[in-house]
């Protein structure tokens, strides 16, 4: 059995040219130095409802550095609301009913929406939406359980835009946990998913 109908692969499972690596990279790390500073620029902390910074002063032209709880989370909203063909989702933990609404409504509008979600340890919690989900016609599949988790939170829409976060959408630590997410809207970034099918990528299991 090959690779591809052993298992779901992570959105970002590709092998970028070195420009790419360079400016995830630049993201990540842009994002894990916010992190550990505790603000989103420089001597500052955005105040609540902030827009999102964008990170081109950084030479990083093409992203955008959302910043919580400070931004909220209407332009992630915005981008799965957004979508016209397709919608490729890799979730730790999806306990969102705003997120998962509109997953199946985009779903319902024709957009082609396939969905990942970790078992291992979150599949409890993430049992809900993937019902749903299931239900509403979303491709949808959990992670393979040979890793202890996939722990991977990103959404790639229409094959142009990339959302890598190091949030999970759950919507109780919205408003307490600080968190990043970086939107990608360079072409030559944006990653295309190359995950299997669902349907067929848990054969023999």
């Amino acid at each position: 059995m090959s690779m591809s109908e052993a298992e779901p692969r992570s959105l970002l499972t590709i092998r970028p040219p070195r420009h790419r690596v360079r400016r995830v990279v630049l993201a990540a790390t842009t994002a894990s130095l916010l992190a550990l500073t505790g603000c989103a620029a420089a001597g500052a902390a955005p105040s609540a409802g902030a827009p999102p910074l964008h990170a081109d002063a950084a030479g990083a032209a093409g992203l955008t550095l959302v910043t919580e709880p400070d931004n909220g989370f209407s332009s992630i909203y915005a981008l799965i609301n957004g979508a016209t063909k397709s919608i490729e989702m890799t979730m730790y933990e999806l306990v969102d009913a705003t997120a998962q609404t509109d997953l199946i409504n985009a779903q319902t509008r024709g957009v082609k929406v396939r969905v990942i979600l970790d078992e291992d340890l979150e599949k409890a919690n993430n049992t809900p939406a993937y019902n749903a989900l299931e239900k509403a016609g979303v491709d949808v599949v959990w992670a393979n359980t040979r890793y202890r988790a996939t722990h991977e939170k990103a959404i790639v829409v229409d094959d142009t835009t990339a959302e890598i976060m190091t949030l999970n959408l759950t919507s109780r630590y919205y408003p307490s946990t600080r968190d990043f997410a970086v939107t990608d809207t360079d072409p030559l970034m944006s990653p295309r998913s190359t995950r299997s099918s669902p349907r067929t990528s848990r054969a023999g299991r």
